[in-house]
């Protein structure tokens, strides 16, 4: 297929621009019909098609339009530095394989010389016989030579991202001789395992030893609260315990495990612990020292207090304090101070008789006024906060609001 048969199938622009830059790059026109040919994919996905296809990965581990294209870098990052591996896996064993060549030719050169000094010999040279004696007891000299290497550890234990430098690692080895390491690259970012190859040589022959490296991760992760201590009102504040979280961070884990404390509301104090644990099973705890307060209650003190009848219409009753209750007793002298209704906010469960939650709002009043309660909003059986009114009969005015919250 050719570029413009892409246009024709109906990729949108940033899509068909991915598809242009597979062109350019030299990608096989079959790897690109074969993993790009979808108009499913996104300009996204197909990035990272485009870039496993450069980097000659099997894209097919993720060439898939139901996989986020975050997965697919993940998958295609994942390929590389396992191809990168394998690369330097091949590199080390040629340079052994280079390095056991060049220990074979020394042999045969040996056994060539020594069958050289074998002829002289037969013909009975003396002076050769004596060279080939002397030449022969260097030869034999350096082959017996004793090659160590000795580490000043038995095992590396690296912290995670801690730097490494190999020949820090060498104790002692043999004079003369420069050790050659075959694993060089080695970079502690992973935690795990690893073995880093010295290999010595004299020339006639090699030795190879090699050191274990363990990364780990002994940090704890961090934790950091926006307040130490705080204060709640019992029925009326919400507590989020995340909210209540500044930072949380980690040396290796982007996202390390929290456990937090349940608050109970029925404690005046608490501390809620914050654990914070990684990957390794290193710790951090903070500590949200909590009080909880009653909601403060209006403690009027009127000169006289009559209770609100209740009323089966929904609008409210009526209260007075005009100094003549039934009974036939006599005058009650009115008080000097206004008129005033005192009434408090309340909170009920669903399904709550509307009349009895309206009426639990009212206190008392004081003055000489009438009132009646209205309260036409008032649904108890669906959640939420309703008002109810406090109205003065003879004028009209509302003379306070109170509310009542509906919850489940």
């Amino acid at each position: 297929m050719e570029l413009s048969d892409y246009r024709r199938k109906g990729f949108l622009p940033f899509c068909m621009e991915e598809i242009r830059l597979a062109f350019n790059s030299g990608i096989d026109p079959k790897l690109i019909e074969q993993y790009m040919n979808d108009t499913a994919f996104d300009n996204l996905q197909l990035r990272q098609i485009r870039l496993g296809l450069e980097q000659d990965l099997d894209v097919s581990a993720y060439a898939r339009t139901s996989m986020p294209c975050e997965e697919m870098e993940k998958i295609r990052e994942r390929l590389l530095k396992e191809q990168s591996e394998r690369d330097l896996d091949a590199e080390a064993e040629k340079k052994l394989e280079q390095q056991q060549i060049k220990a074979e030719v020394n042999r045969k050169k040996l056994h060539n010389t020594l069958s050289f000094f074998r002829i002289i010999l037969i013909i009975g040279m003396i002076g050769v016989v004596a060279g080939v004696f002397l030449f022969g007891r260097e030869v034999y000299r350096i082959y017996s030579e004793d090659l160590f290497i000795t580490f000043k550890r038995d095992e590396v234990i690296l912290e995670c991202e801690e730097t490494f430098i190999p020949e820090d690692q060498i104790k002692e080895c043999s004079q003369g001789n420069n050790v050659m390491i075959i694993y060089p690259s080695f970079a502690a970012d992973e935690l795990g395992e690893y073995t880093v190859i010295y290999q010595l040589s004299n020339g006639l022959k090699t030795i190879r030893e090699d050191l274990k490296i363990r990364v780990i991760d002994s940090t704890p992760p961090v934790i950091k609260l926006k307040e130490d201590e705080i204060k709640l009102i019992r029925d009326t504040d919400k507590f989020v315990s995340e909210d209540y979280i500044d930072e949380i961070s980690d040396n290796y884990d982007d996202d390390p495990k929290i456990a937090i404390d349940d608050l109970d509301w029925e404690l005046d104090e608490q501390d809620i612990r914050y654990c914070v644990e990684d990957s390794s099973g290193n710790k951090t705890e903070a500590v949200l020292h909590v009080l909880i307060e009653d909601k403060p209650k209006e403690k009027p003190k009127p000169a006289n207090t009559v209770p609100a009848s209740s009323s089966s219409s929904g609008s409210g009753g009526s209260a007075s304090d005009d100094g003549n209750s039934g009974g036939g007793g006599g005058n009650t002298p009115q008080p000097a101070e206004p008129a005033k209704v005192y009434c408090h906010n309340v909170t009920v469960k669903i399904g709550t008789d509307p009349g009895t939650a309206a009426y639990s709002t009212y206190d008392g009043l004081s003055g000489n006024i009438t009132i009646t309660m209205q309260y036409p909003e008032l649904n108890t059986s669906v959640p939420g906060t309703y008002p109810v009114y406090y109205i003065d009969q003879a004028t009209g005015e509302t003379m306070a609001v109170a509310y009542v919250t509906v919850t489940e």
